[in-house]
C-alpha cells in the first residue's frame, strides 16, 4: 500500500469538508481551509489530495450521487447520515468519475475508511462499497434534460431556465464557459507604483501578462510560474485582482475629478478603489455595504492599497441615512445569485434555486430604487450584477425605467460583451465562453 498515512489523513480532511459545505454556507475552499486546521494537518502533498478530492466529489455531485442511488437505491440514499453519503460520493468519485486512476486501490480506501470510522458507522454501507468500481451506471432511460444536467454537472433546473432564455445553442456555450479554468485579470495599483516598473517586476517573477484594450491598468495573465497571491507585487498591495468584467462596470461609470459619487453594496472594495484610480483620487466616494464584517475588510484592502480618501458607511443601501445629498453618479452592484461566476466554488451551484433568484430579484429593485432618489438631475446609475438571470437583470431595469420616466438607458462609452435581452440593447451582458471573463450584466442609467 502507498503511503497508509498520507491517504488516511487525505480522507479525512476531504470527508470532513464536504460534511461543512454541507452543513454551512461555506465555499469549498472556506470549508477546506477549517477542515484541515481541525486536523492539524500541514503536509502539502496531503493537502493537495484532500482538495482534489473534495473539490471534484462537489464539482461533479449530481453524477456521483446519481451513480450511488443506482447503486444502493434513491430511498436508502436518502436515509443516510450525511457523513455516509459524504464517504460514498468521495469512493463513488475517485473508482467511476475521476479520469484518472487513484495511486491507491479501492481496497486501500475501503481499509482505511474502516481504520478511521470502525466497521460499525460503516456497516450501512459496507455490502456496497467493494461493488462501486465493477458496477456500470446507464444513462440512456434519462430524458435529454436530465443526461445534459449529469454531462454539465449542473443543476437540471438552470440549463432548463439558461436554455429557455438563451436558446440551446448560446446556453450550452455559456455552460461550458461556466466549468472552464477562470481567466486571471489584474490591475496595478498606482497609487502605489507605476505601471512600468510593476510590469518589471512580474516579469522578473515570471508573470506574463497583456494589456486589455479600453480598460485602464488592467492586464489578464496569460502565464505564470507561481500563483499571483505570492508574489511580491500583490504582497505589498501594487496590484490588486479583479475580473474584467467588475473593472468594465467601474470605467462605464466614468469617474470624473470633482464627482460627488456613491458605491452601494461597496464592500470589499475593489471597485471603490477602481473609481479613485481613475479619477486620480480626486473625487469625494461615499461607500456603503450592509456588513460590518466587509466593510471592516475594505478598510484593510484600502490601506494595502494606500488609499486615504474613501469614506465608509455601514447602512442597509435602502435605507441610507442620508439627507439633502445627491451624486453625480452612483455605481450599484447589489447582491445577486451568482449564476455568472459558478466556475468560482462548485459547491454555490447546488444551493442555487429559482426562489432565491426571486428573492434578489426583489431586494435589487428596492436598492435600485433607493439610489435613484440620491442621483443629480443629468447624473447616471450603473447596474451591475454577476448573474445571468432575466429577473434580476433585464426585468428590474424594465420594471424600474417603467415606473420611473426620469430616467432612461444610455448608450455605454465602450460595447463590450453582446446586447442585453428583451430589446435592451443598450444593456451589456458578458458571457464567460466568449468575453473570457465572469458573466455578468450591466447597464448605464441617465436622469434627464
Amino acid at each position: 500500500m502507498l503511503n497508509a498515512f498520507l491517504l488516511a489523513d487525505a480522507l479525512k480532511i476531504a470527508i470532513e469538508t464536504l460534511e461543512i459545505v454541507e452543513s454551512t454556507r461555506n465555499s469549498v475552499k472556506s470549508a477546506f481551509y477549517k477542515a484541515s486546521e481541525n486536523y492539524s494537518i500541514s503536509d502539502m502533498e496531503t493537502l493537495r489530495m484532500a482538495y482534489r478530492i473534495a473539490y471534484e466529489s462537489i464539482k461533479n455531485l449530481n453524477l456521483v450521487d446519481a451513480i450511488a442511488e443506482s447503486i444502493i437505491g434513491r430511498e436508502y440514499h436518502e436515509s443516510l447520515p450525511s457523513i455516509l453519503k459524504n464517504i460514498l460520493r468521495i469512493i463513488v468519485y475517485e473508482f467511476k468519475v475521476n479520469p484518472s486512476q487513484p495511486k491507491h486501490s479501492l481496497a486501500d480506501y475501503i481499509s482505511t475508511l474502516r481504520s478511521i470510522y470502525g466497521w460499525k458507522i460503516l456497516q450501512p454501507i459496507e455490502p456496497y462499497l467493494g461493488r462501486i468500481a465493477t458496477l456500470s451506471y446507464d444513462q440512456t432511460k434519462l430524458c435529454e434534460l436530465d443526461r445534459m444536467a449529469l454531462a454539465y454537472r449542473q443543476p437540471r433546473w438552470l440549463i432548463e431556465y439558461l436554455r429557455r432564455i438563451l436558446g440551446r445553442s448560446i446556453a450550452l456555450k455559456v455552460i461550458e464557459g461556466l466549468q472552464a479554468e477562470p481567466r486571471i485579470y489584474i490591475r496595478i495599483n498606482t497609487f502605489r507604483t507605476n505601471v512600468e516598473d510593476c510590469l518589471e517586476m512580474l516579469r522578473n517573477e515570471g508573470f506574463k501578462l497583456k494589456p486589455v484594450d479600453s480598460i485602464p491598468y488592467v492586464y489578464v495573465l496569460e502565464s505564470y510560474e507561481k500563483p499571483i497571491p505570492l508574489s511580491r507585487a500583490y504582497h505589498e498591495g501594487l496590484i490588486q485582482v479583479q475580473d474584467l468584467s467588475s473593472c468594465y462596470s467601474v470605467v462605464l461609470l466614468d469617474p470624473k475629478p470633482g464627482e460627488h459619487i456613491l458605491d452601494l453594496c461597496a464592500a470589499p472594495g475593489v471597485k471603490t478603489s477602481y473609481l479613485l484610480q481613475i479619477a486620480g483620487g480626486k473625487i469625494d466616494v461615499i461607500s456603503v455595504d450592509v456588513s460590518i464584517k466587509r466593510i471592516h475588510l475594505m478598510k484593510i484592502l484600502m490601506e494595502k492599497l494606500s488609499i486615504k480618501d474613501a469614506c465608509m458607511l455601514v447602512a442597509d443601501g435602502r435605507y441610507l441615512p442620508l439627507k439633502d445629498v445627491e451624486f453625480d453618479a452612483i455605481l450599484l452592484d447589489p447582491p445577486c445569485s451568482g449564476t455568472g461566476i459558478l466556475h468560482r466554488d462548485p459547491a454555490f451551484k447546488w444551493r442555487l434555486t429559482y426562489k432565491r433568484i426571486t428573492r434578489f430579484a426583489r431586494l435589487q429593485y428596492e436598492l435600485l430604487e433607493s439610489a435613484s432618489r440620491y442621483v443629480k438631475p443629468g447624473g447616471r446609475i450603473v447596474y451591475s450584477t454577476c448573474s445571468l438571470t432575466l429577473e434580476e437583470n433585464e426585468m428590474v431595469l424594465e420594471r424600474f425605467l417603467r415606473l420611473n420616466p426620469e430616467f432612461y438607458l444610455s448608450k455605454p462609452k465602450i460595447m463590450l460583451g453582446s446586447d442585453g435581452l428583451r430589446g435592451l440593447n443598450y444593456a451589456r451582458r458578458l458571457y464567460p465562453h466568449r468575453d473570457l471573463c465572469n458573466g455578468f450584466f450591466v447597464a448605464v442609467i441617465r436622469r434627464v
